[in-house]
């Protein structure tokens, strides 16, 4: 089992990776989500945990959710097929049934496509 600052580290990651990957700098993470710029910093290198509302406020400013983060894999490889589906069905349950049935249709359609 991981230590807690191995978790820290592994979120710290996580969050520079989604950061970066949208050209932003810690600054702009910071100012955007309330935080100052050294704290943004600590976190993704993993030297001080986020407080649940401070990583909601994090990943509201990167556009992603909080799962999104938790389940993303750093090896390059993506996640498994369990992880995308817990991913997505959790996305599912907030949305209207019949918004749902429209994503479960979509989902249905893009696995019919899929090349053998």
């Amino acid at each position: 089992m991981r230590d807690a600052k191995a978790y820290s580290q592994l979120i710290g990651r996580r969050l520079r990776h989604f950061r970066t990957a949208q050209g932003l700098s810690q600054e702009q993470v910071a100012f955007d989500s309330g935080l100052n710029t050294n704290s943004v910093g600590m976190i993704e290198r993993g030297l001080k945990s986020p407080t649940l509302f401070t990583l909601k406020r994090i990943c509201d400013t990167l556009g992603i959710t909080p799962a999104e983060l938790f389940l993303y894999s750093e090896d390059g490889g993506g996640e498994d097929t369990e992880a995308a589906i817990r991913r997505v069905t959790a996305l599912m349950h907030d949305l209207k049934p019949e918004d749902a049935r429209r994503v479960a249709a979509i989902v249905e359609q893009a696995v019919s496509m899929r090349q053998p």
